[in-house]
């Protein structure tokens, strides 16, 4: 990952919050990537498009998403929250920005506004 995305990826764990997570009981500041792929897909999306993919994790039993770039790279910026094994990722599928929009748009609001603030 170049080093453009890996300042992108230090501006995230600074606004990575309990109010971003889709899972805010099990967040916590040591993991706080968790619950965080859907919202953290979408801002990728929005800033460099490309797609968004999201798998089953038939290890931890949940979904996952992240970015393909228009330049073909994979930028998951959430994968290190499965911090007990290794994930395994199965049946990937294209998910529609504005599906995904739809369905986290309050958490997704508290982020892009978190973002904004932190000068990214």
């Amino acid at each position: 990952m170049d080093d453009n995305l890996e300042e992108l990826r230090a501006k995230f764990q600074k606004v990575w919050s309990r109010q971003t997570s889709e899972d805010p009981k099990n967040w916590t500041p040591a993991n706080p990537s968790w619950g965080q792929c859907a919202v953290t897909a979408l801002f990728v999306y929005d800033l460099f498009h490309g797609e968004i993919i999201k798998v089953k994790v038939s290890n931890y039993h949940e979904d996952h998403y992240y970015n393909v770039l228009p330049t073909g790279e994979e930028a998951d910026f959430t994968r290190d929250h499965f911090n007990k094994e290794p994930p395994i990722f199965e049946n990937p599928k294209k998910v529609s920005p504005e599906k995904l929009r739809q369905s986290i748009s309050k958490r997704y609001f508290e982020f892009s506004l978190k973002m904004a603030h932190s000068n990214f």
